[in-house]
C-alpha cells in the first residue's frame, strides 16, 4: 500500500520511502496505472527483476494513515514460465517486447539483473521473406501495428506474429518454427488419408453386403421357380 506521502508499507510490514520510484510518483500525481519492468533490486520484498504494477485508488484511512494507491509485482522468472506457446508442444515462444525491441521478459534465464535481450539485435542476420525487412519490422512495432512475417535465421525458417497490447506500451511477439506447421500438416494428411481409407473400406463392405444379399435373393428365386 502507498500512503499520500509516498511511503510504501508492504505485506512483510516493511516501510520504505517510495518517492524515489517514478511509479510511486505517478500514484502521487493521480495517474491511474503504471506497468513497468524494474531492473534493479525491487523495493517490494524482492531482490529479483520484476514486472511492477502501480495503481491509484480511492483514498481510505487506517487509523491515522491515508492510503491512495497499491503496488504489486510479478517476478520476471515467474512470468517466463508461462511464456511458452503450449499449443505448439512448447516449440514456440511468446515474449513481451517494448518499442525499442527489448524483451520485457528475456527468453534465457542466463541474463542477470538489468541485462535485456533485444529482438532487433537477434534478427540482425535474419533473411526476411515476402518483401519484409528488419527496418519495416522496427517501423511497424514503433507504430503499434499488428503484423506477421516469415524469416530464416541460422538456416531455420520461422514465423513471427506481433500483437500490440492495450494499456501498456508493449507488444506480444510469438515466434514459431516452420517445422511445427510442417509436422501438423503431415499429421493432418495422415489422418485424412486414414479417414479416406476407412470410408472406402466401409463403402466396399456395404457393396459386398448388398451384392451378397442380391445373390442370395436370386438363388432363392431360382430355387422357387425350379420347384414350381
Amino acid at each position: 500500500l502507498v500512503d499520500k506521502q509516498g511511503k510504501m508499507i508492504s505485506g512483510a510490514f516493511l516501510i520504505q520511502d517510495g518517492t524515489k520510484y517514478y511509479y510511486i510518483y505517478n500514484i502521487l500525481e493521480g495517474i491511474p496505472k503504471t506497468i513497468t519492468r524494474y531492473n534493479e533490486a525491487v523495493a517490494v520484498d524482492s531482490q529479483d527483476e520484476a514486472i511492477v504494477y502501480a495503481l491509484s485508488m480511492e483514498p481510505f484511512k487506517v487509523e491515522d494513515k491515508e492510503f491512495i494507491g497499491i503496488v504489486g509485482q510479478t517476478l520476471v522468472n515467474d512470468v517466463r514460465k508461462h511464456m511458452t506457446v503450449d499449443s505448439f508442444n512448447k516449440r514456440g515462444n511468446s515474449l513481451l517486447i517494448d518499442k525499442d525491441g527489448y524483451y520485457i521478459v528475456n527468453y534465457s534465464y542466463k541474463n542477470g539483473i538489468g541485462q535485456q535481450d533485444n529482438m532487433f539485435e537477434n534478427l540482425a542476420k535474419a533473411n526476411f521473406q515476402a518483401g519484409f525487412s528488419l527496418d519495416k519490422l522496427k517501423t511497424d512495432l514503433q507504430n503499434n501495428k499488428e503484423f506477421a512475417c516469415s524469416y530464416t535465421l541460422a538456416g531455420i525458417p520461422y514465423n513471427l506474429t506481433v500483437l500490440p497490447l492495450e494499456a501498456v506500451d508493449w507488444s506480444l511477439a510469438v515466434t514459431v518454427p516452420n517445422s511445427v506447421f510442417m509436422d501438423q500438416s503431415k499429421e493432418f494428411i495422415f489422418f485424412t488419408m486414414l479417414l479416406l481409407v476407412t470410408v472406402v473400406l466401409i463403402f466396399l463392405i456395404m457393396i459386398a453386403g448388398i451384392f451378397r444379399t442380391w445373390k442370395m435373393s436370386m438363388e432363392a428365386r431360382a430355387a422357387a421357380d425350379a420347384k414350381s
